[in-house]
């Protein structure tokens, strides 16, 4: 499962369902054991981009 589609998977679940807030119910329609595989696997490529983002933007930082 590519990380990236997961992360438009979930990023699309918050924005139908209200948001953030949403994010419990997120949690309770996933497995626990797939949630801590996920959860770890985001971060990391989080990090990545985040990296990534930071290098390109080279100081200049907005809030969103």
């Amino acid at each position: 499962m590519k990380i990236f589609t997961l992360y438009t998977m979930i990023q699309q679940y918050f924005f139908d369902n209200g948001g953030v807030y949403s994010i419990k119910n997120f949690y309770s329609a996933v497995p626990k054991e797939k949630m801590n595989i996920i959860l770890v696997s985001l971060d990391c490529e989080l990090q990545k981009l985040a990296l990534k983002l930071s290098k390109k933007t080279s100081g200049t930082h907005t809030t969103h």
